[in-house]
């Protein structure tokens, strides 16, 4: 009796650790995954979606309401994002970005922008330019950062219509293990923070 329970308990204990071995393969895999944000600034209405192997793991309808970020999902439920630009706020958002940054590897990212002034075409050929310019800016130095990356522009002016709208998309690749570990440890770089501007503040008392 004893040596059949023996040899349940190793069975059932090596299955966990196969289990165990799994999960620790799938989170640490590169999953590829793209990455889609559109916005009409004059009709106040975007999408935002962020697909893996065409399975939607984000999927909203997006607005600027009342100085937040709307998100609305399939069901019309909505969320709100705060778009404060205090100090905590900017710190936090850069601890989360430059940790997370190191481990993404990007693949193609692409850029659109459609600006147009009715009857005004000179302006509207000039912004157009304008963004072409600081969107090759702003590419040369990201390519000293992620020398992998692919970049497409699509920038282009409208004559007949009054539009502004703009898109991005990127193909990257990020492992779960990693997404998971640069928010604990950007947590905890916000709590060493906490923990030193009180201990500053104590002192000047």
């Amino acid at each position: 009796m004893n040596k059949n329970n023996s040899l349940t308990n190793n069975s059932l204990m090596s299955f966990l650790y196969a289990i165990l071995i799994v999960l620790l393969v799938i989170f640490s895999v590169q999953l590829t995954m793209r990455l889609k944000v559109f916005f009409n600034i004059k009709n106040n209405t975007g999408k935002l979606q962020l697909k893996f192997i065409n399975i939607k793991i984000l999927d909203y309808k997006i607005s600027l309401q009342n100085q937040c970020l709307c998100l609305t999902n399939k069901k019309g439920k909505n969320k709100y994002l705060p778009l404060e630009l205090n100090q905590q706020s900017i710190q936090n958002y850069n601890d989360f970005e430059s940790i997370l940054f190191r481990k993404i590897y990007f693949k193609t990212m692409a850029i659109y922008f459609n600006f147009g002034i009715k009857s005004n075409a000179f302006a509207s050929a000039m912004i157009c330019g304008y963004v072409d310019v600081f969107s090759k800016i702003f590419y040369s130095i990201f390519k000293t950062k992620k020398s992998e990356l692919i970049m497409q522009l699509k920038i282009f002016p409208s004559f007949n219509n009054n539009v502004i709208k703009f898109g991005f998309k990127a193909k990257i690749s990020l492992s779960v293990l990693d997404f998971i570990w640069s928010f604990i440890e950007a947590n905890l770089t916000k709590q060493v923070r906490s923990l030193k501007y009180k201990e500053n503040d104590d002192a000047r008392k």
